[in-house]
């Protein structure tokens, strides 16, 4: 995914991206250096024209690049809220355009679990990632509501496009719609670029059966 395609997102679901919203090149390339490996293409499109925006920091945390580290051979680029999951890509110095993401997860003794596969390769996981972020207060008006699998298997289907583990994500333009969840009870999340936008995008998921509480 390119820069350019981060910044279509970004309009799409948000607001159009400025200059102010980028790292400089200096920045990335510094931290590269000082870990001695190259950021995969994706990521480095998303920091260029998205790293510094605040939706990346209003939930999970996007690690800015002079915090970024390496844990097991992964260079870990975002945080859980909680710093319960952390999220990495292979720390090489190799070009590479889209490879796997991988997380890993504390244990509550201080340790952590083996890295595993993400569903979902490194451009798409960023796109999911900014669904996410949007529908937890990244994007206003925003809402929550819980569902029968049933009806969450229906919204998945109406508006989801990426899906990694228990987490789907679909967006329109002005709209964007999280699933999450894996057993007999779903959550839906919602936003909207604005509040005549996130009341069509309510009573549309209302005829599905989803009553969202909002904030």
């Amino acid at each position: 995914m390119t820069a350019q395609a981060f910044a279509e997102l970004f309009a799409t679901i948000s607001r159009p991206l400025t200059a102010a919203d980028g790292i400089p090149e200096a920045e990335i390339a510094a931290a590269e250096q000082r870990l001695g490996v190259r950021l995969p293409e994706p990521l480095r499109a998303y920091h260029q024209v998205a790293g510094n925006h605040r939706l990346n920091r209003v939930y999970d945390n996007l690690t800015r690049p002079q915090n970024w580290w390496i844990d097991r051979r992964m260079l870990v680029f975002l945080t859980e809220n909680q710093c319960v999951v952390r999220w990495g890509v292979r720390a090489t110095n190799a070009r590479r355009v889209n490879p796997a993401v991988y997380y890993s997860v504390a244990d509550g003794e201080g340790g952590r679990s083996e890295w595993e596969q993400e569903d979902l390769r490194c451009a798409d996981f960023l796109t999911l990632m900014v669904c996410w972020q949007a529908v937890n207060g990244g994007v206003r008006p925003c809402g929550w509501g819980q569902v029968s699998k049933a009806t969450g298997d229906k919204v998945a289907a109406r508006f989801g496009m990426f899906r990694s583990r228990d987490l789907c994500a679909g967006y329109r333009p002005g709209q964007v719609v999280c699933v999450t969840g894996l057993g007999k009870e779903l959550d839906v999340w919602a936003a909207g670029r604005t509040a005549e936008e996130f009341a069509a995008l309510r009573e549309e998921l209302a005829t599905l059966g989803v009553e969202l509480e909002v904030p």
